[in-house]
């Protein structure tokens, strides 16, 4: 009877501390909307504020035409299942392409991780518009949520 008492109260006090660490990790890896900002780093290399994504590959306000390569590092919580889609917009919002990113590494880690995706598109009387790299968020909910957007011009 003391072994069973024992060993419930060793599997309580272990769903506690793992409990406790996955809620512990998680508030590391999602960072509050307010701080998703972009700013510039060095060698043409954009990111958010919060560092979870790095879009080497067009550079912001880049001259674009169809097919586009898109390449870049993103934290593995981008991913679900070592993808995340990607749209191109046109300057008034109309979608113009989607594609998927996906890892070109193993994608379960808090790490970077090197991304790739095309974009084929046809070119419209827009000369401007925004690459759209959009977190996977199979939840649905909100504060999983994430994007960050690349200025592009078409020519």
């Amino acid at each position: 009877m003391k072994k069973y008492i024992l060993a419930v109260i060793l599997i309580l006090i272990l769903g506690i501390v793992l409990t406790f660490g996955f809620f512990h990790r998680a508030k590391k890896v999602i960072a509050p909307e307010s701080q998703l900002t972009v700013v510039e780093e060095k060698q043409n290399s954009y990111t958010q504020a919060d560092n979870s994504i790095r879009v080497s590959q067009p550079a912001s306000g880049a001259e674009i035409k169809s097919p586009v390569e898109i390449s870049g590092e993103a934290r593995g919580a981008w991913f679900f299942e070592a993808s995340f889609p990607i749209r191109l917009v046109d300057a008034s919002g109309q979608e113009l392409a989607r594609a998927v990113a996906t890892a070109q590494s193993d994608w379960m880690t808090e790490d970077f991780v090197p991304f790739k995706a095309v974009l084929t598109f046809d070119v419209t009387e827009a000369r401007s518009g925004r690459i759209i790299l959009e977190k996977d968020n199979p939840s649905g909910l909100p504060e999983h949520a994430g994007s960050f957007e690349v200025p592009v011009k078409f020519f």
